[in-house]
């Protein structure tokens, strides 16, 4: 990768619901780098960006908005990936308890 980090997101595991969505949710910031050092996500934080730049350009001059629609745009392109981070997080438990069969 071109900023060496890891972008996957990695399950805890372990801890109580509040711990587990905190620590979901602070992917979005926080990641490792190619050391296993913890560092600042540039990838999600920058790449979610410039998608969100892309996209509005699909949109006519006129229908695209102003800078507070793009910011708005860019959140919630956050918040999705951290729905997505908190989903994985409990999917396991959520697989093993309503899923599983013996």
């Amino acid at each position: 990768m071109a900023l060496h980090e890891d972008p996957r997101y990695y399950t805890l595991y372990r801890g109580g619901f509040l711990h587990r969505t905190g620590y979901a949710v602070s992917r979005l910031w926080i990641t490792k780098n190619d050391a296993g050092n913890r560092r600042i996500n540039f990838s999600e934080i920058i790449g979610s960006g410039v998608a969100t730049q892309v996209s509005i350009r699909y949109y006519p001059r006129q229908e695209r908005g102003g800078a507070a629609d793009t910011m708005e745009r860019w959140a919630s392109s956050l918040l999705n990936d951290g729905v997505g981070n908190i989903f994985q997080e409990f999917w396991p438990d959520i697989h093993q308890k309503f899923f599983h069969r013996h």
